[in-house]
């Protein structure tokens, strides 16, 4: 039961967040469970999410390794993961948190 209370509270400040920027941006932004499952799925090609994560010292460190990692997709797509960085950072502690 503990998890689902974490999951609940980590979605609800994403659904926050994601208010806050849907006025700010003129893009569709992604629901939390679709970044969550991005976010998993670029960690686990190189090991179990949690594990990976754990290897950045910060939430800083951890969206420096993702922007270089999706640096063509932005520029194909004409965005910036700057933009989702309040999201990235809810998705970011969830997943140091064991919510995967």
């Amino acid at each position: 039961m503990q998890n689902a209370t974490n999951i609940s509270a980590f979605e609800q400040r994403y659904n926050e967040k994601l208010e806050e920027l849907a006025g700010e941006l003129d893009e569709v932004l992604p629901s939390y469970r679709e970044l969550m499952a991005q976010v998993s799925g670029l960690l686990g090609e190189d090991g179990h999410p949690l594990d990976v994560i754990s290897g950045y010292d910060d939430f800083e460190a951890f969206f420096t390794w993702l922007d270089t990692l999706t640096a063509y997709d932005q520029m194909d797509e004409d965005g910036s993961l700057e933009d989702h960085k309040p999201l990235l950072e809810v998705v970011y502690e969830a997943i140091r948190a064991g919510v995967v």
